[in-house]
């Protein structure tokens, strides 16, 4: 997931660099812009993939949500 995190990093990074030096000459350096909402979603999906897999080798936990019905309800 630290790849994921890096991956996303150097991504705004690039994104903000080329679009600050080259909005100026062309409009094309807009797709950076507009394809990296894109790329955070598919980075996202690839982190979840990772996570659930992690918890079901390592944890055992099949997918299931944690259900938090055995706490009492807070009280003010």
């Amino acid at each position: 997931m630290t790849e994921v995190f890096d991956e996303n990093t150097l991504t705004i990074g690039l994104v903000v660099t080329l679009s600050l030096l080259n909005s100026a000459f062309s409009p094309i350096f807009l797709a950076p812009i507009l394809t990296t909402p894109y790329i955070h979603y598919k980075n996202k999906v690839k982190s979840d993939e990772i996570l659930n897999q992690w918890k079901s080798e390592k944890c055992g936990m099949t997918g299931k949500k944690e259900s938090n019905s055995d706490r009492p309800p807070i009280v003010l």
